[in-house]
Protein backbone atom coordinates (compact mmCIF):
# COMPACT_ATOMS: atom_id res chain seq x y z
CA UNK A 1 0.00 0.00 0.00
CA UNK A 2 1.26 3.67 -0.29
CA UNK A 3 0.30 6.82 1.10
CA UNK A 4 0.88 9.98 -1.12
CA UNK A 5 0.41 13.45 0.37
CA UNK A 6 0.18 15.16 -2.22
CA UNK A 7 1.96 17.62 -0.72
CA UNK A 8 -0.68 18.28 1.62
CA UNK A 9 -0.16 18.98 5.28
CA UNK A 10 -1.70 18.27 8.03
CA UNK A 11 -2.25 21.78 10.58
CA UNK A 12 -2.66 21.58 14.24
CA UNK A 13 -3.18 17.70 14.85
CA UNK A 14 -3.84 17.15 18.54
CA UNK A 15 -3.51 14.03 20.19
CA UNK A 16 -4.13 13.41 24.06
CA UNK A 17 -3.69 9.30 24.18
CA UNK A 18 -2.28 7.10 26.41
CA UNK A 19 -1.32 4.33 24.56
CA UNK A 20 1.70 2.99 23.23
CA UNK A 21 2.06 4.58 19.68
CA UNK A 22 0.60 8.39 20.33
CA UNK A 23 0.86 9.25 17.12
CA UNK A 24 -1.30 10.07 13.70
CA UNK A 25 -0.43 6.54 13.06
CA UNK A 26 0.21 3.72 15.77
CA UNK A 27 2.26 1.22 13.46
CA UNK A 28 3.06 0.97 9.71
CA UNK A 29 4.22 -2.04 7.97
CA UNK A 30 5.61 -2.63 4.08
CA UNK A 31 4.03 1.01 2.80
CA UNK A 32 5.40 3.62 0.76
CA UNK A 33 4.53 6.96 2.69
CA UNK A 34 5.76 10.04 0.51
CA UNK A 35 4.92 14.30 0.27
CA UNK A 36 3.38 14.24 3.43
CA UNK A 37 3.49 16.90 6.44
CA UNK A 38 2.37 17.69 9.83
CA UNK A 39 2.55 20.94 10.99
CA UNK A 40 2.20 22.48 14.02
CA UNK A 41 1.36 19.05 16.10
CA UNK A 42 0.88 18.43 19.73
CA UNK A 43 0.90 15.35 21.25
CA UNK A 44 0.48 14.18 24.97
CA UNK A 45 1.12 11.19 26.41
CA UNK A 46 2.09 9.25 29.31
CA UNK A 47 2.34 5.95 27.18
CA UNK A 48 5.76 3.68 27.31
CA UNK A 49 6.72 4.05 24.11
CA UNK A 50 6.85 5.60 20.90
CA UNK A 51 5.02 8.80 20.85
CA UNK A 52 5.31 11.06 17.82
CA UNK A 53 4.04 13.43 15.75
CA UNK A 54 3.96 11.52 12.99
CA UNK A 55 4.29 7.50 13.26
CA UNK A 56 4.60 5.12 16.43
CA UNK A 57 6.22 2.81 14.77
CA UNK A 58 7.29 2.22 11.10
CA UNK A 59 8.97 -1.27 9.66
CA UNK A 60 10.20 -2.27 6.19
CA UNK A 61 8.40 1.29 4.68
CA UNK A 62 10.02 3.55 2.27
CA UNK A 63 9.36 7.67 3.18
CA UNK A 64 10.23 10.57 1.26
CA UNK A 65 9.91 14.18 1.36
CA UNK A 66 7.65 14.27 4.66
CA UNK A 67 8.30 16.36 7.65
CA UNK A 68 6.94 17.04 11.59
CA UNK A 69 7.03 20.11 13.52
CA UNK A 70 4.95 21.24 16.69
CA UNK A 71 5.37 20.15 20.18
CA UNK A 72 5.44 16.90 22.06
CA UNK A 73 4.80 16.03 26.19
CA UNK A 74 5.59 12.64 27.24
CA UNK A 75 6.77 10.25 29.47
CA UNK A 76 7.66 7.87 26.92
CA UNK A 77 10.55 6.10 26.19
CA UNK A 78 11.46 6.00 22.54
CA UNK A 79 9.57 8.94 21.60
CA UNK A 80 10.65 11.14 18.48
CA UNK A 81 9.82 14.64 16.42
CA UNK A 82 8.78 12.58 13.15
CA UNK A 83 8.83 8.64 14.08
CA UNK A 84 9.25 6.86 17.54
CA UNK A 85 10.41 3.84 16.73
CA UNK A 86 12.06 3.80 13.11
CA UNK A 87 12.22 -0.18 13.31
CA UNK A 88 14.06 -2.55 10.38
CA UNK A 89 14.12 -2.26 6.99
CA UNK A 90 13.04 1.30 6.54
CA UNK A 91 14.14 4.23 4.19
CA UNK A 92 14.02 7.57 4.96
CA UNK A 93 14.75 10.33 2.01
CA UNK A 94 14.81 14.61 2.22
CA UNK A 95 12.61 14.14 5.75
CA UNK A 96 12.96 16.56 8.85
CA UNK A 97 11.37 17.07 12.12
CA UNK A 98 11.64 20.47 14.01
CA UNK A 99 9.84 19.61 17.21
CA UNK A 100 10.14 20.35 20.62
CA UNK A 101 10.35 17.22 23.22
CA UNK A 102 9.95 17.70 26.51
CA UNK A 103 9.91 14.52 28.88
CA UNK A 104 10.79 12.30 31.31
CA UNK A 105 11.20 9.19 28.80
CA UNK A 106 14.67 8.00 28.45
CA UNK A 107 15.70 7.57 24.91
CA UNK A 108 14.32 10.33 23.11
CA UNK A 109 15.28 11.95 20.11
CA UNK A 110 14.85 14.74 17.88
CA UNK A 111 13.45 12.74 14.75
CA UNK A 112 13.83 9.38 15.78
CA UNK A 113 13.16 7.62 19.45
CA UNK A 114 14.61 4.49 18.36
CA UNK A 115 16.41 3.48 14.49
CA UNK A 116 17.51 0.04 13.88
CA UNK A 117 17.98 -1.01 10.65
CA UNK A 118 17.18 1.96 8.95
CA UNK A 119 18.55 4.01 6.18
CA UNK A 120 18.52 8.00 6.48
CA UNK A 121 19.36 9.95 3.39
CA UNK A 122 19.39 13.97 3.18
CA UNK A 123 17.07 13.99 6.44
CA UNK A 124 17.74 16.44 9.41
CA UNK A 125 16.35 17.42 12.91
CA UNK A 126 16.20 21.12 14.22
CA UNK A 127 14.78 20.13 17.39
CA UNK A 128 14.38 21.10 21.12
CA UNK A 129 14.84 17.61 23.33
CA UNK A 130 14.72 17.54 27.11
CA UNK A 131 14.46 14.00 28.91
CA UNK A 132 16.48 11.80 30.85
CA UNK A 133 18.45 10.12 28.34
CA UNK A 134 18.41 11.28 24.44
CA UNK A 135 20.35 12.42 21.68
CA UNK A 136 20.29 14.90 18.78
CA UNK A 137 18.67 12.68 15.33
CA UNK A 138 17.44 9.57 17.60
CA UNK A 139 17.78 8.75 21.23
CA UNK A 140 18.88 5.14 21.08
CA UNK A 141 20.16 2.37 18.75
CA UNK A 142 20.37 -1.44 18.03
CA UNK A 143 24.42 -1.87 19.15
CA UNK A 144 23.85 -5.23 17.22
CA UNK A 145 26.03 -4.20 14.14
CA UNK A 146 24.47 -5.99 11.67
CA UNK A 147 21.03 -3.99 13.14
CA UNK A 148 22.67 -0.80 13.04
CA UNK A 149 20.70 2.73 11.35
CA UNK A 150 23.21 4.10 8.17
CA UNK A 151 22.83 7.72 7.38
CA UNK A 152 23.89 9.40 4.07
CA UNK A 153 24.32 13.38 4.24
CA UNK A 154 21.99 13.79 7.22
CA UNK A 155 22.32 16.41 10.27
CA UNK A 156 20.95 17.54 13.06
CA UNK A 157 21.06 20.88 14.93
CA UNK A 158 18.80 20.37 18.18
CA UNK A 159 19.12 21.33 21.25
CA UNK A 160 19.74 19.65 23.84
CA UNK A 161 18.68 20.38 27.88
CA UNK A 162 20.55 19.06 30.32
CA UNK A 163 23.35 18.98 28.01
CA UNK A 164 24.47 14.79 27.21
CA UNK A 165 27.44 13.22 26.50
CA UNK A 166 29.42 12.63 23.55
CA UNK A 167 27.80 9.54 23.14
CA UNK A 168 24.51 10.17 23.22
CA UNK A 169 24.51 12.55 20.28
CA UNK A 170 27.10 11.29 18.27
CA UNK A 171 25.88 9.81 14.71
CA UNK A 172 27.67 8.21 12.18
CA UNK A 173 27.48 9.20 8.15
CA UNK A 174 26.65 12.67 8.84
Amino acid sequence: GSIDGNNCKIIGLTINDNANGASFCVRADNIVISNLGFENGQVTSTAPFYSSIGFGTLISCTVSNCYATGTINTTSSRGGGFVGNAGAGNTFSDCFSRVTITGTGTEVGGFAGIAQRSVFNRCYTASSVTGNTYGGFYGARNTNASNLPVFNDCYYNTTLQPSPTVAQTSITGV
